[in-house]
């Protein structure tokens, strides 16, 4: 069984976007260098790492899967050899009430699903949400609930955490 930590994409992976705003394409994308950091400290310490995010910009027609997607190819860009293993993607809107959108856990089942290896009693989730972190638990894994800078100022807690 596998370690994984499980990552809400915006205002985790990325910086935080203007209010109201959403990051949908590379010119918006700032990646947040400590989430990078982490996923490498994670990749080489043998856990799968798999992003869950709500993206409902693509069914309100702002912007594209492909648009999305140019986004995630730039995140495995970045990573270079410590790629991402699994992106999940709910394009609804709340009011579609899906099983894939957060705070609802289709998509952490989805991962476990692919994923056989997980290991759902060592899973972490960090999220910047109340979504996040109740999908994690309707999941039954354990979550962290940060905002844009937390990462970054305890960062050593995290690994210290994570034992990594």
């Amino acid at each position: 069984m596998r370690k994984t930590l499980f990552l809400d994409r915006d205002w985790v992976i990325n910086k935080k976007a203007p209010e109201g705003e959403y990051v949908y394409s590379l010119d918006k994308f700032q990646r947040n260098d400590k989430a990078q950091e982490l996923i490498r400290l994670c990749k080489e310490n043998f856990w799968l790492v798999i992003v869950v995010t709500n993206q409902q910009g693509i069914w309100k027609g702002l912007y594209s899967y492909n648009d999305v997607e140019k986004i995630h190819d730039k995140i495995q860009y970045d990573l270079w050899v410590h790629k991402i293993d699994g992106f999940f993607v709910c394009p609804h809107l709340i009011m579609d009430n899906c099983a894939c959108r957060k705070p609802k856990p289709g998509m952490i089942y989805n991962a476990l699903d692919k994923f056989s290896s997980i290991d759902k009693q060592s899973a972490l989730l960090i999220g910047d949400s109340t979504t996040d972190i109740e999908a994690a638990k309707a999941a039954g894994i354990k979550s962290i609930k940060i905002d844009s800078d937390w990462l970054s100022e305890h960062f050593e807690y995290i690994c210290t955490m994570l034992k990594i």
